[in-house]
């Protein structure tokens, strides 16, 4: 098992990259506000994009973890590395095949899929450009998916950032395309699919020096069809609804969406965006280092070694993700404000997206408890519980968009979102103890899990009183935004030595250690 300062110099340096890479994809959605707005444009490509980026998540981010790396890992220990990267060429070229046939189809048929499954709201110019630019931009699953086996190879080598770096280049790609050919284009949209495209080439290939240094060669003797193959593409069909529930989610509100009042997509992407910024830095980081961990520590055999790393990655989540989840509540107006109030988000953009923005940060703790249970199963190559529990999730899910969309628009899609994700924590708590992980929350973890409450509590109405009293009428949003951020600041200093105390010598600890074994 990897030593407590080792995770964490880990998870920090795939945190540093990965805050890099979601400031730029919130400049990226600056950007698009900025060009797009809250107009129909912005819904055809909010629509167009999470359809190959459903797939992506699904395929790349969800069943591929799943489904490569405990193969990999198992190949590795028993026969060999070479055997393993012999495996992953085999894998590399099978999820070609797939994957090519699977985009060409849904390319030709777009059309249909379009206007009668994933956007039945839109018409008229709508309906016409969210087909173009689905084409335009579905080819984005096959470059992004291989990017992943690339990723899987490296990450289960111990090697996290270059691959973590990856997203840098794709928002790079579509600033870039968004500034250079918008002169070009009488759809202000499709400067930013063709950035898409580009993107995930770059993805792909600047995994490439990493991967060769590592002894992986893309020709050789090529089996598409082995026995590891097989286990691997058995976890990850199934995996498409277990690991991937957050992104179904996500299709069927938008499907939903699509009938509500114009801008109802894209509040609710922008939304989403600032929710991501979080899970990317802080969950994406966490879980990216665990599940090779994890796998490795059940096939050793180590299980209480496992149950202190669910412990210690619970605690972390959840130190960051409460205290955010009221800062943003109290905070969404003047956060939405500062970051995408010009061009063509106006007022009306500001308040439907801090609506969403209010009902989807309710589900932060909830998504980041998810992904590291899932990571549990993924290591235990256990699929057949998270499958039922995706299953009934989803279902709860869409009943819970329809119901309160009816009365709360936009925002019921956002709160029915957040049940989902507290839903399937719980049913994912039960179902660890079908695979023997019992007893792993006790009253450690709780009492930790108490003071964060209490921080977040604390936090969240020692903003909300400054934001009443304190803020009068004719303070600009964005001169609010720094008076709360300054509040803020106060109330961190003084909660802090009391509320995170154990967590404040355990960093100190952790620092002094590294500083010790620095040369």
């Amino acid at each position: 098992m990897v030593e407590g300062r080792d995770f964490f110099k880990k998870v920090a340096q795939i945190g540093g990259i990965t805050l890099i890479s979601r400031v730029l994809g919130l400049a990226r959605e600056m950007i698009r506000a900025q060009f797009l707005g809250t107009s129909y444009f912005s819904d055809a490509f909010v629509l167009a994009f999470s359809l190959p980026n459903l797939f992506r998540r699904l395929t790349a981010e969800g069943a591929m973890s799943t489904a490569f790396i405990p193969v990999f890992c198992e190949v590795e220990q028993k026969e060999g590395k070479e055997r393993a990267l012999q495996f992953a060429r085999n894998f590399f070229w099978a999820l070609s095949l797939i994957l090519v046939l699977f985009s060409s189809a849904f390319i030709y048929f777009a059309d249909f899929f379009v206007a009668q499954i994933f956007a039945r709201g839109f018409s008229g110019e709508t309906l016409e450009i969210t087909v173009w630019l689905t084409r335009l931009m579905f080819g984005y699953i096959l470059l992004i998916s291989l990017s992943s086996v690339a990723q899987g190879v490296l990450n289960a080598r111990g090697l996290f950032n270059i691959s973590s770096a990856t997203p840098i280049a794709l928002n790079l790609a579509i600033i870039a395309c968004a500034y250079g050919l918008s002169p070009f284009f009488a759809n202000p949209a499709t400067p930013f699919a063709l950035g898409v495209m580009l993107g995930g080439l770059l993805q792909l290939t600047m995994q490439f020096p990493a991967l060769f240094a590592q002894g992986f060669h893309f020709f050789g003797p090529l089996r598409l069809w082995t026995i590891h193959i097989k286990e691997a593409l058995f976890l990850m069909f199934p995996a498409l609804f277990g690991a991937g529930i957050y992104q179904i989610n996500i299709l069927l509100s938008n499907l939903i969406a699509t009938t509500l009042v114009v801008g109802s997509l894209s509040s609710l992407t922008f939304s989403n965006r600032l929710l991501e910024l979080v899970l990317g830095i802080v969950v994406v980081s966490i879980t990216t280092v665990t599940l090779p961990q994890l796998t490795q520590l059940f096939l050793s055999d180590q299980l209480e070694q496992a149950k202190a790393m669910l412990r210690q990655n619970v605690s972390l989540i959840t130190l960051i993700t409460l205290p955010v989840i009221t800062i943003t509540w109290v905070m969404a107006e003047e956060i939405i404000a500062l970051l995408f109030l010009r061009g063509r988000f106006d007022q009306q953009s500001l308040m439907m997206t801090a609506g969403a923005l209010k009902f989807h940060i309710l589900g932060l703790v909830f998504i980041g408890v998810n992904r590291l249970l899932l990571s549990v199963f993924q290591a235990k190559k256990q699929i057949k519980t998270p499958v039922w529990i995706s299953f009934w999730v989803m279902l709860a899910n869409l009943a819970g968009c329809w119901f309160l969309a009816q009365s709360l628009g936009h925002r019921g899609i956002a709160l029915a979102n957040s049940l989902s994700q507290a839903l399937q924590s719980l049913l994912l708590l039960f179902g660890l103890a079908g695979l023997g992980i019992r007893g792993w929350v006790n009253s450690g973890l709780l009492f930790r899990l108490l003071r964060q409450g209490l921080l977040a509590l604390y936090l969240g109405v020692g903003l909300y009183w400054v934001k009443v009293w304190l803020c009068f009428e004719g303070v600009g949003l964005s001169a609010r935004f720094f008076l709360l951020l300054a509040a803020l600041g106060l109330l961190l200093f003084s909660a802090l030595p009391i509320l995170a105390k154990k967590e404040l010598r355990e960093l100190k600890s952790l620092l002094k250690k590294r500083r010790s074994q620095s040369p």
